[in-house]
Parts: C-alpha cells; sequence; structure tokens
C-alpha cells in the first residue's frame, strides 16, 4: 500500500510542476521559438549568395537564378522582365 501512494504523490507532484510551467512560459523552457528564417545583409548577400531586387515587384532573389534584362536589371521571373519591358 505504502508504494502506491508513493506513485500517486509522485504523479500529483508531477501534474502540479506541469500545470505551474503551462501558466507561467518564462518559467523554466527553452522559452517560445522563434522562426530562424534567413534575411539579407546590408550587402545583399545571403548564405554566401547575392541578392538582387526586382523592380517590377521588388522580391529579393539570388543573383546566380535572376533573369537578366537587356538593360542590365535582374528580375525573379521573365514575366517581371516582360512587363518591365512594357512599363518602360
Amino acid at each position: 500500500m505504502g508504494l502506491i501512494r508513493l506513485l500517486l504523490y509522485g504523479a500529483l507532484i508531477w501534474l502540479l510542476y506541469r500545470l505551474v510551467k503551462g501558466l507561467f512560459p518564462g518559467a523554466g523552457g527553452a522559452g517560445p521559438r522563434v522562426s530562424e528564417e534567413p534575411r539579407p545583409d546590408r550587402s545583399g548577400r545571403l548564405d554566401g549568395g547575392e541578392l538582387v531586387q526586382d523592380p517590377v515587384c521588388e522580391v529579393y532573389v539570388p543573383k546566380s537564378t535572376a533573369v537578366r534584362g537587356p538593360d542590365g536589371h535582374y528580375f525573379c521571373s521573365a514575366e517581371c522582365r516582360d512587363a518591365y519591358g512594357k512599363k518602360a
């Protein structure tokens, strides 16, 4: 009977601990998870690759995969390149 009582007390203490930990998220634990999305630095580089900004939709794309226009601008797609050509 003593072992069962000890196990019940242990389970009760564990449940109270989990309840308190859930009510106060800052008390112990790792804290909130923050998304670590890569962002370009001031030079426009991201993970070793240079980023260029599309002048039409203003999206940053890696220079290695960007579509280059005849005037030297870089675009995210051929559609944006063609839209830029029609706008000019």
